[in-house]
């Protein structure tokens, strides 16, 4: 079977959680642990969970990518604003963002990444396909057009400059996903949310159409 490579960002301190609830999850950390070592479609998926932390990504991400040499490579974030799966289209060579990682760490707005003339690259998943066959299905979905600046964007630009440089011409992309229910409290009560039986249908099948 084919190997598809799939990175999740692990739980981390949310700016507004005071009450430390909705920290104490991350949806996207949940999908690579429900994943990992299953087969789906022509795929066997192997899942990586990332810390939250702009010194260690770079060297998990290529570390994994090279061990592995995989098919197809996933990213999934989570964003409180979403509340649908969010397909990200364009990684950014810039970091656009003051929030810190879990360490406590910012880098820098408007910081690039790599110092390379490489300003951006674009998702290389079949995203219209993907948004067609979840849409029949129920699932909400929907692509945007840019990542943020945060680490998402961040481990995003990391993983296609690591597959260009390996010359591994494979699907990959970043999926952003809503909180779940169990994450809207008192600081996020107007966040939507999305359950997980339902974003797990919608990352199978996801998988199904790469």
């Amino acid at each position: 079977m084919k190997k598809l490579l799939l990175f999740g960002y692990s739980h981390y301190k949310l700016k507004y959680d005071k009450e430390g609830v909705a920290s104490k999850v991350n949806p996207a950390e949940k999908i690579a642990k429900h994943f990992h070592n299953t087969k789906i479609g022509k795929y066997s998926v192997i899942s990586h969970v990332l810390p939250v932390d702009y010194n260690r990504v770079p060297e998990m991400i290529r570390k994994q990518i090279i061990k592995i040499k995989p098919d197809a490579v996933l990213l999934f974030g989570h964003s409180g604003r979403n509340s649908t799966i969010t397909l990200e289209r364009v990684a950014i060579n810039y970091v656009d963002s003051d929030l810190p990682d879990e360490k406590g760490r910012s880098i820098k707005i408007g910081k690039r990444i790599y110092n390379t003339n490489q300003n951006a690259y674009f998702s290389t998943l079949p995203l219209l396909k993907i948004v067609n066959r979840l849409s029949r299905l129920g699932i909400p979905i929907k692509i945007n057009i840019g990542a943020g600046g945060y680490l998402c964007n961040y481990g995003f630009f990391i993983i296609m400059n690591t597959l260009e440089t390996l010359n591994l011409n494979v699907p990959a992309g970043l999926i952003h996903i809503p909180f779940l229910p169990e994450q809207v409290t008192r600081e996020y009560i107007n966040s939507p949310s999305v359950s997980f039986d339902l974003i797990k249908r919608g990352v199978a099948e996801l998988i199904k159409v790469i």
